[in-house]
């Protein structure tokens, strides 16, 4: 009897190199966030908001 939840390992791989590169844009937006030309204001998002 084969087993069903046996992933294919290229399959494996592809979400390997996903997760990573996930990380990447989440690395390079968090360290944009942090510079000041970028970072967000509590002020403009309240008058996006209508507030």
């Amino acid at each position: 009897m084969k087993n069903i939840n046996h992933k294919h390992p290229a399959k494996r791989w592809v979400q390997l190199l996903g997760f990573v590169f996930l990380s990447m844009v989440l690395a390079a937006g968090f360290w944009a966030y942090t510079t000041p030309e970028m970072s967000l204001h509590w002020d403009s998002i309240a008058s996006m908001c209508g507030f």
